[in-house]
């Protein structure tokens, strides 16, 4: 289903975490004309198959209650509350549990669909873009950096 924004329709793909691991060709897929192409939404979705599967299952079980959304652009909606200027490559949201990854700002920034979603992952699991959050996420001590 498309959004329309001052007569350009936005392109709104939307991926169920439990589905993307229940199907082999993705999840269920809702997609309008316009803007996301198919190679971006199938690196989403395969990204979505390979953070379900490669986390606990605590984390797992948050991340199969998280919808997932691909957009070619983020809307004037998904800037509220943003860094003015910025640009917006995901974004996660709460209620209910959504993750939002923009392709145009993506791939803009010389970044890929898997770092977006892994980075707004990590925002559904508790981190925020402290230092302390960062390092553990990755995994590095004090000493480390």
């Amino acid at each position: 289903m498309g959004v329309g924004l001052g007569g350009v329709v936005v392109a709104v793909i939307i991926l169920k975490a439990a589905n993307a691991v229940s199907y082999a060709g993705g999840g269920e897929v809702q997609q309008s004309r316009g803007g996301v192409t198919a190679d971006f939404k199938r690196a989403a979705e395969a990204q979505v198959r390979r953070e379900v599967i490669s986390t606990v299952p605590g984390e797992r079980a948050l991340i199969l209650d998280t919808t997932f959304k691909v957009k070619a652009w983020p809307d004037a909606q998904d800037c509220i509350g943003q860094i003015p200027g910025g640009l917006l490559l995901g974004l996660y949201t709460s209620p209910p549990p959504t993750i939002t990854v923009f392709e145009g700002p993506t791939l803009k920034a010389g970044k890929t669909a898997a770092e977006v979603i892994h980075h707004e992952i990590g925002h559904r699991l508790g981190y925020d873009h402290s230092i302390a959050d960062i390092r553990r996420q990755c995994g590095v001590g004090e000493t480390d950096c």
